[in-house]
């Protein structure tokens, strides 16, 4: 209660006293009462407000209500993607193949969660994925975290230190789709241990893991992962962003299996690339990266190699790159968070609501996966083609309305060369792909 609340309740108390006490004030007895009543108001008072202070509950708004009291806080959090496509193809589809998606809505992403903190610097994240094609549920994130002096130490499902494009999250990429290695080469989520210094302009980040929590294995191996990332220029609106990082796998499950296949830009789409099941011991990937900001401008690149070590003695080597350049014709930049060495989210300058049109972006990226070091095991010596190869070029167009509402529209061309999963497809080793896609997508 104020101090202006107290003197109001206070003089209230006295006047009504007083009244009461009529003549009879100046009686040395009545005025002792009075003041014995006083005395008992304010020690109420004072036991009110100090059980007020100890719990100090607090509800901030960011799109979504966050409630904390002391050391706890809790917040519900979540994401909606809804995709349209249509993609239509130079090589015919077989009979009895999945003919190319020619008008198609799906979720692409419908994750609900809750994240907070809680006592000892502790921070906890539980994300679940719906799966609207399959019916199902996967769990995304899940995962504590601690402040150390040596850094953030997470347990638990999460992100290895791999790729800027995956670190950066799906809500706050330039394009509806990652680029083409991340998917093909497996950089998806696990259950693992991690530790991340960071400073003003660098981070580190490295640990351990086991597999996805989807997978189930007797034996399943583990991963070894280590990324870096340093920006010289680190400010509002100019940025130089540098890393690196490598990871080693072994495969311990029994099927000692590696695949690595991928589909043409378009997630609703069907693989055309396919190594199918490598017998290897172990994987060893590495790759490097750079970005750039300069006010509106943004470029970005990187280039990822993976190496498998088999029985046999081939040991093939697959690699993947993509170049992107984007920019804000509105004025806007990509916001670079140091400490993860990744892009976040973009805040336009006049919002959709408060007299604004947002945010608008144009980009351009070519983006290329080369799997043909690989022959399929499974198919017979006789049938042409190899794991694959295509290069893609993609356009977009990005429309931020708010902080947290955006609008995509992608066209994509796909080039595929000697690929045996397009043979299987199509009768033909080599093909074009052309699609165009829409997204609607909302997050709190």
């Amino acid at each position: 209660m104020t101090n202006a609340g107290k003197s109001f309740l206070f003089a209230t108390t006295a006047i009504f006293a007083l009244g009461n006490s009529g003549a009879v004030l100046a009686d040395g007895d009545a005025l002792a009462d009075l003041q014995r009543q006083i005395l008992l108001l304010q020690s109420q008072l004072d036991e009110i407000k100090a059980a007020s202070d100890c719990c100090d509950h607090k509800v901030k708004f960011k799109a979504f209500p966050e409630i904390s009291s002391g050391d706890w806080s809790a917040k519900v959090r979540g994401r909606l993607m809804l995709d349209w496509a249509t993609v239509d193809g130079d090589a015919a589809v077989l009979p009895g193949e999945d003919d190319y998606i020619e008008n198609a809505i799906e979720a692409r992403r419908a994750r609900l969660g809750i994240e907070g903190k809680m006592p000892m610097k502790t921070a906890y994240k539980l994300d679940v994925f719906y799966n609207a094609a399959d019916s199902d549920i996967t769990i995304e994130d899940a995962y504590l975290q601690w402040k150390t002096p040596a850094g953030k130490l997470t347990a638990g499902q999460h992100k290895p230190p791999v790729s800027l494009e995956k670190q950066t999250d799906s809500i706050h990429t330039t394009f509806m789709e990652r680029a083409a290695f991340t998917d093909a080469f497996g950089m998806k989520r696990r259950v693992g241990v991690s530790i991340n210094p960071s400073g003003d302009n660098w981070s580190v980040k490295a640990g351990v893991f086991g597999a996805n929590l989807e997978k189930e294995y007797s034996n399943e191996g583990y991963m070894l992962a280590l990324r870096g990332t340093y920006a010289p220029v680190n400010e509002k609106d100019r940025v130089i962003h540098v890393g690196a990082s490598v990871n080693h796998e072994d495969l311990e499950d029994s099927s000692g299996k590696f695949k690595a296949y991928q589909r043409p830009q378009v997630h609703q789409e069907q693989r055309f690339l396919n190594t199918w099941d490598v017998t290897a011991d172990s994987v060893l990937n590495y790759g490097a990266e750079g970005a750039v900001v300069f006010g509106p401008f943004s470029a970005q690149a990187e280039y990822s190699k993976l190496e498998l070590d088999t029985p046999s003695g081939s040991d093939p080597e697959l690699e993947g790159y993509y170049v992107d350049l984007s920019w804000f014709l509105t004025g806007e930049s990509r916001k670079y968070k140091a400490s993860k060495g990744a892009f976040g989210r973009v805040t336009p300058k006049a919002m959709v609501g408060d007299g604004g049109w947002g945010a608008w972006q144009v980009a351009l990226r070519y983006d290329h996966l080369d799997l043909t070091d690989v022959n399929p095991e499974n198919m017979g010596p006789l049938t042409p083609g190899t794991g694959g190869e295509q290069d893609a070029i993609i356009a977009g167009v990005n429309w931020y309305l708010n902080k947290y509402v955006k609008l995509m529209a992608n066209y994509s061309h796909v080039d595929i060369k000697d690929s045996e999963q397009n043979y299987e497809i199509t009768g033909v080793t080599d093909n074009e792909i052309n699609a165009f896609q829409l997204r609607a997508q909302v997050d709190w």
